[in-house]
């Protein structure tokens, strides 16, 4: 899967980088289309915008043949350039590098629109989590022996039709002896059943890495933040939510149980409906020289940072002045 994102990078970098490769993609692409210029262009694959991730794919998926004919051309030169296009060609041209790319556009068609989601202005944490709940039930519907099944079929027939290299089951090898730790090593008997096995992994670590990400563990605390500014609370609702989020972070004192409550009083009046409302109106307010200790432990900023964090996965950002670094994903 990895040297599949790999070869969708390189075949955009290869194709796009000069103008005459780009003008016999094009022109392949007319006649290989019978004149559609509604077809995709390559798109650039960027390791830290998800959302940019589907397009890429779903170009090489649309363009699958156009790209076939234009390095075989290309190829046929001498010399460097004929070369990197010859190795790109050999490695596109296989059953595992087409049903890996078919599955890739599979996956990021549904999680496309939670990441188009999570990069609004006006986000909630918690329609973030029902959201990202529902992509991981129709990924999960997709693991089943009838969607590889027709998966397997599809990619099969175009394979065929493309005369690409079939697929072959990977000799069988034997783990040395001094690194053996006596576990049962797994050989598949069909070539079927080794690529069934890769499709149900690859949709378990999607749907367990969201879970980790999205779920009410992980995002607890800056759904009661949400909820303190927000949502309508009784007193003692409230309470327990602010007491959350102090014992969230060791280092803010418990005076944050009694400041919030009135911090959140103040906030009703500019009626925010989100938390980027929340947080203009602090700026606009001045409120935090009037709230000192929530200043100096920026709890808010915590929360900030949590939303960015969801929204850029993977960025370093100055929330509020104070630069906190994040490695997400």
């Amino acid at each position: 899967m990895r040297n599949c994102l790999g070869q969708v990078n390189a075949l955009y970098h290869f194709l796009e980088a000069s103008p005459k490769r780009h003008a016999l993609f094009t022109e392949n692409q007319k006649a290989v289309n019978e004149g559609d210029t509604r077809s995709k262009t390559l798109k650039r694959l960027c390791e830290t915008r998800w959302a940019s991730r589907l397009n890429s794919v779903t170009a090489i998926v649309s363009n699958f043949e156009v790209i076939l004919v234009t390095l075989e051309a290309i190829s046929e030169e001498k010399g460097k350039i004929g070369a990197e296009a010859h190795s790109l060609l050999a490695a596109c041209s296989t059953f595992e590098f087409l049903f890996f790319v078919t599955l890739l556009h599979e996956i990021f068609q549904v999680t496309s629109v939670l990441s188009e989601y999570l990069q609004s202005s006006r986000l909630s944490v918690a329609a973030a989590m029902q959201m990202a709940a529902s992509c991981q039930q129709m990924l999960k519907a997709k693991r089943t022996a009838e969607h590889f099944g027709s998966l397997w079929a599809q990619t099969e027939q175009k394979s065929q039709e493309l005369d690409l290299e079939a697929p072959k089951v990977p000799r069988k090898r034997l783990v040395p002896r001094r690194i053996d730790d006596g576990g049962c090593n797994t050989f598949h008997d069909s070539i079927q059943s080794l690529y069934r096995s890769w499709f149900y992994e690859i949709l378990d670590t999607v749907t367990n890495q969201m879970e980790h990400r999205f779920g009410e563990n992980a995002l607890s605390v800056l759904r009661d933040i949400e909820s303190v500014f927000l949502d309508e609370l009784t007193d003692v609702e409230l309470q327990q939510k602010a007491s959350s989020i102090v014992q969230m972070y060791n280092s803010l004192s418990t005076k944050l149980t009694i400041q919030l409550p009135v911090f959140r009083d103040m906030i009703a009046k500019a009626e925010p409906r989100h938390i980027n409302d929340v947080l203009l109106a602090v700026q606009e307010s001045r409120l935090f020289s009037a709230f000192q200790e929530v200043n100096e432990k920026h709890s808010l900023s915590y929360f900030h940072v949590g939303l960015v964090s969801i929204l850029q996965l993977g960025y370093s950002f100055v929330i509020l002045s104070h630069k906190i670094s994040l490695q997400l994903w």
